[in-house]
């Protein structure tokens, strides 16, 4: 876009804060408290994981360096200073500057936040910063933006809770204050002609995150159809802040040109977001830590249990081995009882043989003496009728 297109549309944009007044960014906009600087409208929130390039965006919108470090306060804004155990992100809490978009003439405020996806006990505190800073010093939001890396093609369950948690606590109105940001998305012919090997294009990404935002989203919706349309709607910007470090691409800057174009000008047109309902997810994270004790509680009483078994399996398995010891010697004991008592019915056995056969010999000499006795009586008869006949006087004593 050459600088007479620059310069319509930012006429364009100014006939449209005259006229919207109020419900835009008009002068009776409420503001932060009276000992906080006033932030000008529009009112920019930046969100997303840990990571994903909103601190370096934040600086690249107020027309400052990518890697800009704020001195004053080194939790705030800093790109690249990531101390080591502070966490995944540099930003460490909720921080707003007022500035002018791009070195133009125009004024806007910008709010970077803390990547969400950090230590669960690091969110609570995350969380309660955000609130307290949304509610008490910026009091009103233009619009929220979420943002996503080129490569992210999947949604992580950290950003899945972290929507959900969004979607609570500022409730169903909070998604028509919002935007799709897309960082580090290449406009060099090299880049888009290895998106469009994988099929991804700016429709198809968006359609993509837009699902992912509902699907999070669903979870504590009021009105899950009313959510469902406003999120198949989001409006959605490109913008890589590291496009003029590459080799001069006239498309890539007419890209970053337009996308940050159509963000001031929605940014711009969004009636303003009242932060004094939003409501804290303390009782959520309350009941995640809670289950996360209950956890470890469980974990621990399992563990006992696995020893008490672990204790009972030995105390078994020394019981079984000492009645297999036992069953072995009562086996041994009835081999050996089975073997003496087949030995003593052999003993006895034989002993038995023995004095059958003795009574059998016995029995036998008896009956063949019985046999020869008869046999001599029967002898003797005989010869006694044989004296008889002979001898006539013994014959005539008897008649």
């Amino acid at each position: 876009m050459g600088v007479a297109g620059r310069t319509l549309l930012g006429l364009a944009l100014g006939l449209v804060l005259a006229v919207r007044g109020d419900g835009g960014c008009g002068e009776g906009v409420t503001n932060g408290a009276e000992h906080v600087p006033r932030w000008p409208c529009p009112r920019i929130v930046i969100l997303g994981a840990a990571g994903v390039g909103k601190s370096t965006l934040a600086n690249v919108l107020l027309g400052r360096p990518k890697t800009f470090n704020e001195n004053g306060d080194p939790e705030c804004f800093n790109v690249g200073n990531n101390n080591a155990g502070a966490g995944v992100g540099v930003t460490r809490k909720t921080c707003g500057k007022k500035g002018k978009w791009l070195n133009t003439a125009k004024e806007f405020t910008v709010i970077d936040t803390p990547g969400f996806g950090e230590k669960l006990e690091d969110e609570a505190n995350i969380l309660k910063d955000l609130v307290n800073k949304l509610k008490h010093d910026f009091k009103s939001i233009n619009t929220f933006m979420i943002l996503f890396k080129d490569s992210d093609s999947r949604e992580t369950y950290s950003f899945m809770r972290m929507v959900s948690m969004l979607s609570e606590m500022f409730g169903d109105d909070f998604w028509n204050n919002v935007i799709i940001g897309v960082t580090f998305w290449k406009y060099d012919e090299r880049s888009i002609n290895e998106r469009k090997t994988r099929g991804v294009t700016e429709i198809t990404f968006l359609a993509d995150k837009r699902k992912g935002l509902k699907d999070a989203a669903m979870e504590k919706a009021d009105n899950e159809s009313k959510i469902g349309e406003i999120i198949d709607k989001l409006e959605g910007v490109f913008i890589n802040a590291f496009y003029d470090t590459e080799p001069i691409d006239k498309n890539a800057a007419e890209k970053f040109q337009s996308n940050t174009d159509k963000l001031f000008q929605i940014a711009t047109e969004n009636k303003l977001f009242e932060c004094k309902d939003i409501q804290t997810v303390k009782n959520e994270l309350a009941v995640l830590k809670e289950l996360k004790q209950n956890l470890t509680r469980d974990m621990d009483l399992l563990k006992e249990k696995r020893d008490d078994l672990a204790e009972q399996s030995a105390d078994a398995n020394g019981k079984l081995t000492e009645c297999r010891e036992k069953q072995k010697e009562i086996s041994e004991d009835c081999d050996n009882g089975q073997k003496a008592a087949q030995a003593g019915l052999g003993v006895g056995m034989f002993a038995v043989g023995l004095l059958v056969g003795a009574l059998l010999v016995v029995w036998f000499k008896f009956f063949r003496n019985s046999r020869e006795g008869m046999d001599d009586d029967d002898d003797v008869s005989i010869e006694d009728g044989e004296k008889t006949a002979e001898d006539p006087l013994h014959e005539k004593e008897q008649s």
